[in-house]
């Protein structure tokens, strides 16, 4: 299992919110049908594909995907009408059953937050201590080629 491992992925101001929680996934009492994930299932479900997030702020749709290579780098990608936008983290799967990260740029405002990760069909929902949470479809293999 790898602990330690650093990751690319993109953002923007929109994407910046987005990921800092304002695209919002289903609350963990919502998630009735989901499983939470071991260390070894997130490395398993995210490691080697790609997650993918779509969504709309204000009435502009933004999409998202990063790429988590098996070599522990990343790479990703934001865009929307008209932009598109690049960051890098450093994400930590823990002994515990967590993903946690800490972006170089204004995402989550330079802090670091874990999540406990629960698989629901084909989407994993990232859930922190503070409720935050963001909802992927996974998609197998490098899907956007980042």
């Amino acid at each position: 299992m790898r602990l330690h491992a650093k990751a690319s992925v993109t953002g923007t101001a929109l994407v910046g919110l987005i990921l800092a929680g304002c695209a919002q996934g289903p609350t963990k009492e919502e998630m009735t049908d989901a499983v939470p994930l071991s260390a070894d299932q997130i490395e398993a479900a995210v490691v080697g594909n790609t997650l993918y997030q779509t969504g709309y702020s204000s009435d502009t749709k933004w999409e998202w995907a990063g790429y988590f290579a098996p070599d522990g780098t990343g790479r990703g990608k934001a865009w929307w009408p008209g932009g598109k936008k690049t960051g890098t983290a450093d994400y930590e799967i823990t002994s515990d059953d967590r993903w946690c990260h800490e972006w170089d740029n204004f995402w989550d405002e330079g802090n670091r937050n874990c999540f406990q990760v629960y698989r629901e069909g084909d989407e994993l929902h990232f859930l922190s201590d503070d409720a935050e949470n963001e909802t992927f479809t996974v998609k197998e293999g490098n899907a956007y080629d980042l």
